[in-house]
């Protein structure tokens, strides 16, 4: 376990791929984002870790919450760190999170369709 906070720029997999017999198959959801795998991926331990993303505004928002990895090993090629999409779950979260919970307008945009 690193001694500090780590971060890395993952690249997000599309779920058609993650769908796919050889890579999350049957465990693929289209309520979980999909990022990373082989060169860098998130690994034991960072379960609800967030993965963050830039918008044009410059802020920085939560898509995801780190779910689970691939129990073999870290960075396992076609096996990307998989993600519950917050955007799934704002109605939830809306309603279950107490105050002074404010969903940020950039979030309010984010509507499970």
């Amino acid at each position: 376990m690193p001694d500090h906070l780590q971060q890395a720029m993952l690249p997000v997999v599309e779920h058609s791929v993650c769908s796919c017999s050889n890579w999350w198959a049957g465990n693929s959801k289209t309520t979980m984002i999909y990022a990373g795998g082989d060169a860098k991926s998130g690994c034991n331990g960072d379960s609800a870790g967030p993965l963050s993303c830039q918008g044009a505004d410059g802020g920085w928002y939560v898509h995801g919450v780190t779910s689970f990895v691939s129990s073999v090993v870290c960075n396992e090629a076609q096996k990307p760190t998989v993600f519950t999409r917050t955007s799934a779950f704002i109605d939830w979260i809306s309603k279950n999170v107490p105050p002074p919970f404010n969903l940020p307008p950039a979030c309010q945009r984010f509507k499970q369709v």
